[in-house]
């Protein structure tokens, strides 16, 4: 599906974007919560190859804003939110269906692990876009792999 984006304001390159969208596919992305909207570039591009997305941001004005994009695209799998700071809405968002993560605002994936940790029901991939490359880590529910110890069968008593 080919989106519009009428904005002038891009905070990001086309390769950039399809790079990203790769990523997305090759991971399996089904519920995505992007932190940082702007405008809605990325998010567009979220609502094509992922069921559900959540997107957070500050309450900043882009024109055209991500609600216009979602409209102008007739897109209705996007949910946005908007406040004053980015690690409560995170909390007030995120829920156990979300099995990616994406950061292009002022957060860091330490900020949120914790918070993963307490409440994933899976494994959770953050990408974290710095600069002209992207960040991938897995927040994993398995447990380590444990080493397995051979036991000898013990012979039992005679009597």
């Amino acid at each position: 599906m080919a989106y519009k984006y009428i904005s002038n304001f891009r905070h990001m390159d086309e390769w950039q974007i399809k790079e990203l969208k790769e990523l997305i596919k090759n991971k399996k992305a089904k519920s995505i919560m992007e932190i940082g909207t702007y405008a809605g570039q990325v998010t567009l591009m979220f609502a094509e190859v992922a069921d559900t997305v959540k997107t957070i941001d500050y309450n900043q004005f882009h024109s055209p804003s991500v609600t216009d994009h979602l409209q102008l695209n007739t897109i209705r799998n996007v949910d946005f939110y908007g406040g004053e700071d980015l690690k409560t809405l995170f909390e007030l968002h995120y829920n156990n269906t979300i099995d990616l993560i994406y950061i292009d605002r002022d957060m860091s994936p330490s900020d949120i692990t914790p918070y993963i940790k307490k409440n994933q029901s899976g494994d959770v991939v953050i990408v974290k876009r710095e600069q002209d490359k992207f960040a991938v880590d897995t927040v994993s529910l398995k447990s380590p792999a444990r080493k397995k110890v051979k036991v000898d069968k013990v012979a039992e008593p005679q009597t």
